[in-house]
């Protein structure tokens, strides 16, 4: 029901939702509610719970605090004081309110076990806190020593003692008056922080006196953070009596000695590191892991090492290691070694060692948001929460619920890393060394990123929290996750509207901002609107507007009328093409600016009255041309990516930007700029990705530049004149695929980290470098690069990752100086021939694939080596030392034909006893020896019992029979080539197997095919041990369709052995050169890409898997394998003119199918065959068809109706014979994606004028691609479109879209020109269309 259309209707829901708005929806604390006075913390710096040797801590941990605010409650009650609010929340509990735990339930857990100097430490903080001679503490030690954590547990002690009338917590700040808030918070004075008797602010100084008035006569302790960051008198600043003058008062001050002794605090206590004992217990506790295996205890020790004994390391570490199901499980070992390797081997700062091991983008992006926020911020759960989704951090959502949803699970994963900390139930903090190290990442995510999250920050407009009221609503104006309001805040300050799948809500009722006035902040995201409610000119104090993500909306008029916006945001309006000539007349505050994705080709002349904008983003502007001569001079950040018809930007507009620190005109067409003096001196950022430069000033003469991204502009040739200044301030220059010839004198960036030079095909050579600080070095793809001018890279000691793969070098510097480089990656360097002797303990990866090496260095020092890469090596003769590398995952020597001889123990040795050199490497993942001269014997694969992948295809071993004895945990196997006779009864317990290879196998299947019990037990696998490890399926390839025999002959073997099955049938001459035989195989790249590229859903369940492959002549003796199989692939099969040639019968069960290059094929399905396409169509739902060379129509001939009704995805590309799809009528009833492309004489959809509305009745997705001949799909509409692609297609003039049916807008992307062409019967149904212009790579 449209709001629009029933006005006595909208009224009501104005009335009905405006109050619960403004006043149900407080995000603070409520007046009968639990007030607090203190803001206890767990594990601020350190602050943890030095405890250990629970199983159940995280549910103890709950538990214990639940019982300490039962007990602090009980007895503030008891004794007529204003109760207390809860101390200290789980995770879980912050987040989800509603959950209790009955006191029944707490009590039967103890107290708190604490390592014993945590003890130490609260033992002594208590008899400070009781010596009436001590009035002023200080607690001393660097940050993550543990000083706030005792704190809290002393607060907790305190409060149940009931020893003083308030505790106050304050974090010193530069300013006085958040800290006097801080105060007035939790003294209950909400009501004198607003506005006194004359309607006036309250100021600072009543403020004090207000403190000063309510602690008069009363004992109080006051903690005060991070003092040596203030300076002042401190307590006076406050309001705060002398505790000298009052009743038995204490001041904690938490800072630096040196302030300590300057002010002459009475008692100063001074925290140490953990002994290392006890460090390892509070390691071993918070991981809930013992390291009882030794590999892994020995590196768990080596990592508490690193963390000095500083309690916030410990955990934090131990939080990153954690996220796993069991103390014992395979994701603890894999996060140990993770974390081994980013804090020993590349010794990465801690802390940003924890930000790497962050488990997503999503995750990593929150983290880094939080540092934006004010050192020791009491950051709001839900204003988080909204910040998040408003910044579009959580976009992947569909609706707000999801966003909620997973934006609560995020906190919570960051709270148990320790890397946010629990404030009280409604806030957390982040500990000052962790934002010290993530606000030093903030300027990647903000100012690169182009967004001004700090802006729309909804705290940052709302100065006290008694004002900060948010509200959220879900597509329906439901209002979702209220929170309480004080009797003092009636006004809402923040609403986040999130639309669902930017179709929900269709439209906002004209008055539905009638009653919101006060609103600041405002967030509409993913609506479906056209245009933006008449009411919405009421917001007069609104600072933040943000409307993102709705792509019908065309109308923005409205927001003229808002004369306070500093923040503007309309990207993700495709359908916008302009806006009134006065738009920006009135908004002289504005500051930033988002209008990316919209249609404009121009900004209004108003702009130029912006004299305070600092962002202005214009990312994927593609119709864009020009930008306004007259603009103000504050620009900090200018975003033009993606503005694919902006050839130039006015001298006028740059010449006036001395303030500029960010510049991106990735993918514009402008090919020059113009940089007068002095406008570059604070540019930092430089994006020029894909752009038309063809030359730029030389990098110094930018001196502040950081990072210059010149990749894919590939009419770059060159910098201009040279200057003789130098840039100490450039990090990274990328000109990959640029037509550079030569590089300026590199030495005048002595901060370089990162010079990327992929696929400069005209660089011969490397001028000299003195980088002592680069850390990447990549020539990969240059396929004329061939000298270096040094001989060392020795004085580049920072090297971490050096790539010249594909490139003509002949020989490599010396790199034994680089004792940091991980990385050293030569694969393709086909004139390399040997290498300098090196001794790289840091280095995991070394790929020497496809050079003309003939022998390597000693790798015997190489302790950290996962990957050795010498495939095709053809030269090699000999291998160094294994038994040293210990940690070795993958060695992969397939191709090296010449391979004779390598080193044991240290002797020379044949290829024959190649196992007992790999037999000590514990780690090994993957092991491939195909076409390889070397052997193993069968005695020796019982050793390499933790190899999971096994490839010898092809090997020259005498492996006649696998050894009974086998491991049981291999997953991949590749036997194929090899002369064995049979698998002995041990096969059975290959439980954990995921794919075996026995491609043209010759003699496997050479016994008596009568003998199906013989048979069945060289085939059969432990199903009942199978179910428990998870087995998907029998893997095999093979070229020898004989051994269908047995299974013919004993049909009950399909239920008995081969419940799952992916089963690759090849023939021979195919065989060899099929490189995508991994098709369906979890682990393999390959099936993610088919999938990809054909845009058919992956089935969920791919367990029974038949591919054909390059047969002539039908292989008659599969036909009783088709009726079990519900995936079919079939591949450059000749035999097949139609799919009855399959001799399909009626207990075909096939849900997906695949037909490729299959070159008679021309047609899949003919009418007359009637009991073969019910067969065949009877339960398919995925069908895709690609290059059928022959193919003319997929569907010839009437089809028997419901032949097809479960079809749901349908892919054709690349047949270029292909006139018609469907021939006849056809009613593909589930039908939702269709895709066509790259079929040059499609004519017509349908052979016959058919109606949309009967024959395709579900279809939402309908992609057409370079179909030059198409005119026709359907006659009348697609009931339910949504999503329409179509290039290249400039004889189609009409879309199968009718006003009468369209339920929601249909996003549609096209080239602008065949837009513009189309012809529309009924002009009303434009207004449910949002389209969008085609990017140029797509």
């Amino acid at each position: 029901m449209s709001f629009s259309h029933q006005p006595k209707m909208q009224e009501e829901v104005i009335d009905t939702l405006m109050p619960l708005v403004l006043s149900g929806t407080n995000n603070t604390h409520g007046s009968d509610q639990a007030q607090s006075i203190q803001g206890n913390e767990n594990a601020c710096e350190g602050e943890v719970e030095h405890g250990g040797g629970h199983d159940n801590r995280d549910t103890q941990n709950l538990l214990l605090d639940n019982i300490v605010d039962s007990r602090i409650q009980e007895t503030w009650k008891n004794k007529g004081k204003q109760p207390m609010e809860r101390l200290e929340l789980s995770a879980q509990n912050i987040l989800h309110e509603e959950d209790e735990i009955r006191i029944a339930e707490q009590e039967k857990y103890g107290v708190e076990y604490l390592v014993p100097s945590a003890q130490k430490n609260i033992e002594t903080l208590w008899k400070c806190l009781n010596n009436a001679s001590i009035r002023t503490i200080g607690l001393e030690g660097i940050g993550g020593i543990g000083k706030r954590w005792t704190v809290s547990h002393v607060v907790e002690r305190a409060l149940v003692a009931n020893h003083f009338d308030f505790i106050i917590w304050v974090n010193l700040q530069s300013r006085s008056r958040p800290m006097l808030n801080q105060i007035v918070d939790q003294l209950n004075l909400l009501s004198t922080t607003t506005e006194n008797d004359d309607g006036k602010e309250v100021s600072d100084l009543e403020l004090m006196e207000g403190i000063s008035k309510t602690l008069a006569g009363k004992s109080y302790l006051l903690i005060l953070r991070d003092i040596q960051h203030h300076s002042g008198s401190t307590l006076s600043d406050l309001g705060v009596p002398h505790p000298n003058t009052q009743k038995p008062s204490k001041v904690l001050f938490l800072g630096a000695r040196y302030w300590f002794q300057q002010n002459n605090i009475d008692q100063v206590l001074t925290f140490k590191h953990l002994p290392k004992d006890e460090a390892w217990l509070l390691f071993c506790e918070k991981t809930g892991s013992q390291f009882d295996s030794p590999g892994m205890h020995e590196l768990a020790e080596t990592l508490l090492e690193s963390c000095g004994g500083l309690p916030l390391k410990i955990v934090t570490l131990a939080g990153a290691l954690r996220n796993v199901k069991g103390p014992t499980s395979a994701r603890l070992m894999e996060n140990v070694q993770k974390a081994y390797k980013l804090i020993i081997s590349r010794s990465m700062y801690h802390y940003e060692a924890m930000f790497n091991m962050l488990p997503s983008k999503e995750v990593k992006d929150c983290i880094v948001y939080c540092s934006s926020y004010h050192l020791y911020y009491h950051i709001s759960v839900k204003g988080l929460i909204t910040s998040w989704i408003a910044e579009g951090l959580l976009d992947e959502c569909n609706c707000l619920e999801a966003a909620h949803e997973k934006a609560q699970k995020i906190i919570k994963d960051l709270i148990d890393r320790h890397l946010l900390i629990r404030y009280d139930d409604r806030h957390v903090i982040m500990n000052y060394d962790v934002r010290l190290c993530f606000s030093s990442m903030i300027h990647i995510l903000l100012e690169k990123a182009g967004r001004s999250m700090r802006l729309t920050v909804p705290e940052l407009f709302t100065e006290h929290e008694s004002f900060r009221m948010i509200s959220m609503m879900n597509e329906s104006f439901e209002i979702k996750y209220p929170s309480y309001a004080t009797k003092s805040s009636s006004k809402s300050s923040t609403l986040l509207l999130y639309g669902k799948d930017g179709c929900l809500p269709g439209e906002i009722p004209d008055a539905f901002f009638a009653k919101t006035n006060h609103l600041q902040f405002l967030s509409i995201l993913h609506a479906g609107i056209r245009y933006l409610p008449s009411s919405l000119s009421n917001l007069k104090n609104v600072c933040a507007l943000v409307v993102r993500g709705c792509i019908a909306l065309d109308n923005v008029d409205t927001i003229r009328e808002l004369h306070c916006l500093v923040v503007l945001n309309l990207s993700g309006a495709s359908s916008l093409m302009e806006l009134p000539d006065d738009f920006f007349e009135h908004m002289q505050l504005l500051q930033c600016l988002d209008l990316s994705e919209s249609q404009l080709k121009q900004l209004p002349s108003s702009f130029s009255n912006l004299g305070n904008i600092q962002r202005l983003i214009l990312r994927g502007c593609s119709y864009l041309k020009t930008l306004p001569r007259h603009v103000g001079d504050k620009l900090i950040v200018l975003d033009l990516s993606g503005a694919t018809a902006l050839g130039e930007i006015p001298n006028e507009f740059i010449e006036k930007q001395r303030s500029l620190q960010l510049l991106d005109l990735s993918g514009t067409v402008v090919d020059r700029l113009i940089y007068p003096n002095g406008v570059h001196r604070d540019l930092r950022y430089l994006f020029l990705k894909g752009s038309r430069i063809k030359t730029l000033p030389h990098p110094e003469a930018f001196v502040k530049l950081q990072e210059l991204d010149l990749s894919g502009a590939s009419e770059f040739k060159e910098f201009q004149s040279i200057t003789s200044s130098s840039n100490r301030s450039i990090k990274k220059i990328d000109l990959s695929k640029t037509q550079i010839v030569s590089l300026p004198n590199l030495s005048k960036y002595p901060n370089l980290c990162q010079l990327c030079l992929k696929s400069c095909v005209y660089l011969e050579e490397l001028p000299h470098l003195e980088l002592k600080k680069l850390q990447v070095l990549d020539l990969s793809g240059s396929t004329n690069f061939r000298r270096f001018q040094d001989d060392s890279f020795g004085n580049m000691d920072q090297l971490e990752i050096i790539d010249f793969s594909g490139t003509k070098i002949t020989k490599l510097p010396s790199v034994s100086e680089c004792l940091k480089l991980r990385h050293l990656l030569l694969k393709g360097c086909e004139y390399l021939m040997e290498l300098p002797p090196f001794q790289l303990e840091n280095l995991e990866i070394l790929n020497l694939s496809g050079t003309q090496v003939v022998k390597l260095p000693n790798l015997s020092k190489c302790c950290f080596l996962s990957e050795l890469l010498l495939r095709k090596c053809t030269k090699l003769v000999t291998i160094p030392h294994l038994e040293a590398l210990e940690r070795l995952e993958v060695l992969d020597l397939s191709g090296a034909t010449s391979l004779k001889k390598f080193q044991y123990k240290p002797i020379e040795v044949n290829s024959s006893t190649f196992s007992h050199c790999i037999d000590c490497i514990r780690n090994f993942q993957k092991l491939d020896l195909t076409t390889s001269p070397l052997e193993i014997s069968p005695s020796s694969l019982p050793e390499l019992e933790n190899l999971p992948q096994l490839f010898l295809r092809g090997c020259s071993c005498s492996l006649l029979q696998p050894h009974p004895e086998m491991p049981r945990n291999y997953e991949v196997l590749d036997f194929s080539c090899m002369q064995i006779r049979y698998f002995s009864d041990g096969s059975s317990k290959w439980t954990d197997l995921r794919f075996l290879g026995m491609l043209n196998q010759k003699h496997l299947w050479d016994f008596d095919y009568g003998n199906t019990e013989e048979v069945s037990k060289h085939l059969k696998f432990d199903q009942h041990e199978a179910d428990d490890v998870g087995i998907t399926a029998i893997r095999i390839i093979s070229s020898n369709i004989n051994q269908f025999n047995f299974m013919k002959n004993n049909s009950q073997m399909w239920e008995r052995d081969f419940q799952k099955f992916h089963y690759c049938l090849c023939s021979p001459k195919e065989w060899e050169k099929e490189k995508d035989i991994y098709l369906h195989q979890r682990r393999v790249v390959f099936k993610d890409i088919y999938y990809q590229v054909s845009q058919i859903p992956h089935s969920t369940a791919p367990d029974h898997v038949f591919e054909i492959c390059g047969f002539e002549l039908f292989p008659v003796i599969i036909d009783e394998v088709l009726g079990h199989v519900k995936i079919l692939y079939l591949k450059k099969n000749s035999f097949i003119t139609r799919l009855s040639d399959l001799g399909a019968g009626n207990d075909m069960v096939m849900r997906e199918l695949w037909i490729e290059r299959c070159e008679s094929m021309e047609c899949a399905f003919y009418g007359d065959e009637m009991k073969e396409n019910l067969a065949l169509g009877r339960f398919l739902e995925n069908l895709w068809v690609s290059n059928l060379s022959k193919l003319r129509s997929l569907f010839l001939g009437e089809m028997q109706p419901k032949s097809f009704t479960c079809l749901k995805h349908l892919s054709i590309d690349c047949c270029p014979s292909l006139i018609t799809v469907f021939s006849s009528h056809l009613e593909l009833v589930s039908l939702e994606t269709l895709k066509i492309k790259f079929c040059d004489k499609v004519q017509n959809i349908f052979g016959e004028s058919e109606s949309g509305e009967q024959t395709l009745p579900k279809l939402n997705t309908l992609t057409l691609w370079r179909l030059s001949q198409l005119q026709n799909i359907c006659r009348g509409g697609l009931p339910s479109l949504k999503n329409v692609r179509v290039k290249g297609c400039s004889k189609l003039l009409k879309l199968p879209v009718s006003a009468s049916n369209v339920s929601s807008v249909i996003d549609i992307r096209g080239e602008a020109i065949w837009w513009n062409n189309l012809v529309w019967e009924d002009k009303s149904i434009m207004s449910r269309l949002s389209f969008t212009e085609l990017r140029r790579f797509l």
